[in-house]
């Protein structure tokens, strides 16, 4: 189970080689300030509706562990390159903005600040648009699951994510 307190501590990224009852890998990360640093193991999981807990100032959401196996290596490729990606396209446009665009701030201040927000949360939408797409491509391994040995709860408002 990933727990993690203050961005310390372990979390779920990644969803992997869907299959067609819905399951997929997802790695078990040790992370320091949310930013994966090593990976743990990768894990099949497959979603539990019913066990999820669902109030207005807590959610957590339930899954079925099918399977454990040692780290996903593309699926720990692309992690590591989506969280360089990112730390580079966040210097990017702080140079953007401190370096380029600092002349404009007294005429352009507030807009080029609602910009700069977008612009710099940009590349976090980007997971969404290819889980939404590898979830349409179902791997043909396995058609029939396994039986749902045990059960993993994730931390509070957190779902497995790539």
């Amino acid at each position: 189970m990933a727990q993690a307190i203050n961005g310390i501590g372990t979390a779920f990224y990644g969803q992997r080689e869907f299959r067609a009852d819905g399951s997929y890998i997802t790695t078990e990360w040790f992370i320091l300030c949310f930013v994966p640093i090593l990976p743990l193991r990768s894990i099949r999981v497959i979603r539990n509706p019913s066990a999820d807990t669902n109030l207005v100032v807590y959610t957590s959401e339930s899954f079925h562990v099918l399977e454990t196996t040692r780290p996903n290596l593309k699926q720990v490729l692309a992690t590591y390159g989506f969280a360089l990606f990112c730390a580079f396209w966040l210097v990017f446009v702080f140079w953007l903005l401190v370096v380029r665009l600092s002349p404009d701030w007294q005429r352009y201040g507030t807009p080029l600040v609602f910009g700069a927000v977008f612009l710099a949360a940009a590349p976090f939408f980007i997971p969404l648009l290819w889980r939404r797409s590898s979830k349409f491509r179902v791997s043909p391994r396995s058609p029939v699951p396994p039986p749902l040995p045990q059960e993993l709860n994730t931390t509070p408002s957190r779902s497995p994510r790539h």
